[in-house]
């Protein structure tokens, strides 16, 4: 099938104690295919962006991390669960489990 993706998020998190302010935008598109639990997503047009929102050196530091992940997505689910309104992908980042919740709008 094919998918649509588009962000628009101020955020705040706080890594390795110490708090960070990103804003996530842009768009995705691309096309998905299933295999068991598996979903792997490729895109077709990747204009995922990530900016800090203050002048912090963790919001830069933050900010320039998430821009190197969002160049690589879409990636490969090991798992997800879809109902109508969301799909739930379970991802893996350094050895770290991740849940990834979208809604549709």
């Amino acid at each position: 099938g094919t998918f649509a993706f588009t962000q628009n998020v101020p955020t705040t998190v706080t890594w390795l104690g110490v708090t960070a302010s990103v804003a996530l935008g842009g768009t995705m598109s691309g096309t998905y295919e299933t295999d068991g639990e598996a979903l792997a997503l490729t895109a077709s047009a990747n204009d995922l962006t990530v900016a800090p929102t203050d002048d912090g050196t963790a919001s830069a530091i933050f900010a320039s991390e998430t821009a190197e992940t969002l160049a690589e997505w879409p990636v490969t689910a090991s798992s997800f669960t879809c109902d109508a309104d969301a799909l739930v992908l379970g991802l893996g980042t350094e050895g770290v489990p991740a849940s990834v919740p979208f809604a549709r709008l």
